[in-house]
C-alpha cells in the first residue's frame, strides 16, 4: 500500500512540475531578435517588447514570431517563423537573420527594403522566403 501511494503521490508531483514548466526562446535568438528588430526599427516604437518572451505568445510577438518549443524536453523554443510584412520599413536586409538558425520563413513582403540579399544569407535555411 505504501508503494501504491508513493506512486501515486510522484505521479501527482511530477504532472504538476512538468505542466508548470513553461518553455523560452533560446537566449542567443534573443539576443539576435533584439539586433534584426533594431535594425529594422521594430524596438520601441513598434510591437517587440522584450519583457515578454517571443515564443510565449504575449505582448504582440503571436503576430511577428512563431516557434517550436519542442527541444530539450519541452523547455526550449526556437523562431521557425518570422512574419514583417506591410510595415512600412525602409532598410537593407540585417544579416542578423543567419543568427537563427530554425528559421524556415521569413516574410519581409510589402515593405520598402533596399540593397542586395547579404551574402550570409546563404547559409539560411529557409523554405520559403
Amino acid at each position: 500500500m505504501k508503494t501504491l501511494f508513493f506512486f501515486a503521490f510522484s505521479l501527482i508531483l511530477y504532472s504538476q512540475f512538468s505542466f508548470t514548466q513553461s518553455a523560452n526562446l533560446d537566449p542567443q535568438e534573443v539576443k539576435a531578435l533584439k539586433e534584426i528588430g533594431e535594425k529594422l526599427g521594430l524596438v520601441g516604437k513598434k510591437k517587440w517588447d522584450f519583457d515578454k518572451d517571443p515564443c510565449s505568445a504575449q505582448g504582440g510577438w503571436e503576430e511577428y514570431i512563431f516557434c517550436d518549443c519542442s527541444f530539450e524536453s519541452n523547455t526550449t523554443c526556437h523562431v521557425t517563423q518570422i512574419l514583417i510584412s506591410s510595415q512600412n520599413i525602409s532598410t537593407s536586409l540585417p544579416t542578423e537573420f543567419t543568427k537563427l538558425p530554425y528559421l524556415q520563413l521569413l516574410d519581409l513582403s510589402r515593405n520598402y527594403l533596399r540593397g542586395t540579399i547579404p551574402p550570409e544569407w546563404a547559409t539560411m535555411r529557409l523554405s520559403n522566403l
